[in-house]
């Protein structure tokens, strides 16, 4: 029976190793600042500042006379 495998299969590696330990923790940082983005605009939510429904606000401006000078 003749060999059908060429000389690059034979070469080539049997099994594939992944490594998965040695992350540089970029992910866990942007899970934290998410949940703190999260955690603030949740208080900002419930202290008023986003929204303003109920609030009625008036403004009054009065400007000061000004007096032409005699010439």
């Amino acid at each position: 029976m003749a060999d059908t495998q060429s000389d690059a299969d034979k070469t080539a590696p049997q099994h594939t190793t992944v490594v998965t330990e040695g992350s540089s923790g970029a992910g866990w940082f942007l899970v934290g600042a998410l949940i703190v983005a999260l955690v603030g605009g949740l208080w900002l939510y419930t202290e008023g500042y986003f929204g303003g429904g109920d609030a009625d606000i008036d403004v009054k401006i009065e400007l000061p006379t000004v007096n032409k000078p005699a010439e």
